[in-house]
């Protein structure tokens, strides 16, 4: 070493009151480090400059057996850094806008030998990270200007993982000054972030009631208020106590940025869930939205869930409402579902009053009318296909069974076996309203019976009755004779006045012909 402005003595020496000197300084504390075996740099710097401060292994292991055999540099500071930069041990000057500082950590191309655990320098050494603050980028197109770790990469060198900018970077423009930044924005980059979560350690975003708790997430990496697209937050809802306030919310914003609405808000203190909506109290879950044609809750399994259901509710009383369904504005449920399976109908602005429930086993049934445009039936034969049946007399208006047929074309009843074609037994309204009965083999209907006039039924077919056949009227008529009162003979029976007589009545009856003389 050789020094300048020296004014007397060993000119080998530094002079106490300050000098300059050129070539290397080491501060060799270890009597056995030999600065010329250690690496020195990189590429064309890797010769020994500046200051060298060698260490060596000839202490041994920290493990209470050794001894300290490490050259350091220690800088001592008792003043604060604050308006005069007091307190400032190392300063860095970048003296060009694409000048960097860095401090950098260096290692073994090649590795350590696995063994030994001493470095293969077959390679050279490598600067594997840097932590480094610089202004102009490596492009010396775009400018930086931030503090930023960096770690080696196999394809680019060393890169950023981690930046925290010293200016604003969305409104910062060269020739600026530099006067600092409100807020920055600390960034990662070609790097994953992840907590080690053993111990309880967490992530945590925190802040007083008065200011949302946000996790933002954007388009942008910049801090461009058109980037946002989701958010999740704890929000500002005031801590009234019994647990309510700050609740949770997943927030949407539009192309600009713009806070569309909530899209999912859950209240702390109840764990009420709204969809679209942040009003929540009236319900455990609440969905809102407005979307024509749009199903409000709509399950598609991907594969067959077996015993499981796209929706199952387990209640705690067979009275508890499944469902319950309304219109805005109706002061009744229009439609309510029970645990039990019963349901109930109403016109949503009075009571429900229309039911359908299970009565017994293999037994459903309601309380009220039921009207359909078809009824199918089908049974096993040990029970009747259909059974009606009520708690009094039917009256003239309403019988245990009413077919109400819209025109006098229609048929009110059909009954047949699968396999038949044609009916084996229906009931017609005929044109002029009266009713018809067919009866036939399934193949052919032919035989009726019908009202032909007032007060007359008729077939147009043969009529056998295998046992009595009384007649309750008064007039009575046989082979097409005019019905006619109870006949009366009369005349002697010592003669042929009451047979005469008798013949003539039977006629009249058209029991007979009478062709006697």
């Amino acid at each position: 070493m050789s020094a300048t402005g020296y004014t007397g003595g060993d000119p080998t020496k530094v002079n106490l009151s300050g000098d300059t000197m050129t070539g290397v300084l080491v501060v060799n504390a270890t009597s056995n480090a030999a600065p010329s075996s250690l690496p020195a740099g990189y590429g064309k710097s890797a010769a020994h400059t500046g200051i060298s401060i060698p260490s060596t292994f000839a202490g041994g292991e920290d493990d209470g057996t050794g001894s300290d055999s490490t050259g350091r540099l220690n800088l001592y500071s008792y003043q604060r850094a604050q308006d005069d930069s007091y307190g400032e041990t190392i300063r860095h000057f970048l003296m060009r806008a694409d000048a960097k500082a860095a401090n950098a950590w260096y290692f073994p191309r090649a590795g350590y030998n696995a063994t030994t655990e001493e470095p293969d320098t077959s390679q050279g050494w490598r600067p594997q990270a840097w932590v480094i603050a610089h202004a102009k980028a490596n492009d010396n197109a775009s400018y930086h200007n931030h503090l930023s770790f960096e770690v080696m990469s196999p394809a680019n060198g060393l890169v950023t993982r981690l930046e925290i900018p010293f200016v604003d970077q969305e409104t910062w423009q060269p020739g600026d000054a530099y006067t600092g930044v409100e807020t920055t924005n600390i960034r990662t980059a070609d790097a994953d972030f992840s907590i080690r979560a053993a111990g309880g350690r967490v992530l945590r975003v925190g802040g007083s009631n008065a200011y949302n708790k946000d996790i933002l997430l954007s388009a942008s990496s910049d801090r461009a208020t058109s980037g946002r697209r989701w958010a999740i937050r704890a929000n500002t809802t005031t801590e009234a106590g019994a647990n309510a306030g700050t609740d949770f919310q997943l927030l949407a914003y539009d192309d600009s940025g713009v806070d569309i609405a909530p899209r999912l808000h859950i209240a702390r203190s109840s764990g009420n869930i709204g969809f679209g909506t942040t009003s929540v109290s009236a319900a455990h879950v609440s969905s809102v939205w407005g979307t024509s044609g749009v199903h409000g809750y709509y399950a598609a399994p991907s594969s067959s869930p077996g015993s499981g259901a796209a929706y199952a509710g387990l209640l705690t009383a067979s009275t508890d409402r499944l469902f319950d369904f309304r219109v805005s504005g109706d002061t009744n449920a229009r439609l309510v579902a029970f645990a039990d399976g019963k349901v109930e109908w109403g016109p949503g602005n009075a009571a429900r009053d229309t039911n359908l429930y299970r009565l017994a086993a293999n037994s459903l049934a309601t309380d009220d009318k039921f009207t359909s445009v078809g009824l199918a039936s089908t049974t096993d034969g040990t029970t009747a296909a259909a059974t009606f049946a009520t708690s009094a007399d039917g009256t003239a208006s309403g019988g245990v069974v009413v077919i109400n047929p819209s025109t006098t074309s229609k048929r009110a009843l059909d009954i047949r076996l699968a396999a038949d074609t044609v009916s084996r037994l229906r009931v017609d309204l005929s044109a002029s309203g009266s009713g018809t009965v067919l009866f036939g083999d399934g193949t052919t209907a032919d035989v009726n019976l019908y009202r032909s006039a007032a007060n007359v039924l008729k077939t147009d077919d043969a009529l056998h009755v295998a046992l009595d056949l009384r007649h309750l009227g008064t007039n009575l008529g046989f082979y097409n004779a005019a019905a006619v009162a109870k006949q009366t003979v009369t005349g002697s029976t010592g003669g042929n006045a009451a047979l005469q007589d008798l013949l003539s009545k039977l006629a009249t009856l058209g029991l007979i012909t009478n062709s006697t003389t």
